[in-house]
């Protein structure tokens, strides 16, 4: 699976009971490439396929630069279906550091 491609260097250390409840954690938590090329094509230039991402800051400004501009800033969204990967990349490792981090925490007390 392609997630394993990033995660790898972070779950060397975990025992198999932490592996076990890490996959689950994160097989729930990581985003899916098919809803986030969906939202952005049918939805990229108001911003939904990153609020989707948790990018909710950039999602706000590309909903009201599209809003007040007639939907010029709806140009975006093209230039977000070639960096979308990347996108899901850079979420699905936070969460990926986030619940290692969690399981190393419980781990400690």
């Amino acid at each position: 699976m392609d997630y394993l491609l990033y995660i790898n260097p972070w779950i060397k250390g975990l025992n198999s009971d932490e592996y076990v409840s890490y996959l689950n954690r994160f097989l729930k938590q990581r985003k899916k490439r098919r809803i986030a090329y969906a939202l952005c094509i049918i939805g990229g230039g108001l911003g939904f396929h990153r609020f989707y991402l948790g990018r909710y800051g950039t999602g706000l400004m590309m909903l009201f630069l599209t809003i007040f501009t007639c939907g010029i800033a709806a140009l975006a969204a093209l230039f977000d279906l070639q960096n979308i990967e990347r996108y899901i990349r850079e979420h699905d490792n936070e969460i990926s550091l986030k619940i290692i981090k969690d399981i190393k925490r419980k781990e400690v007390l």
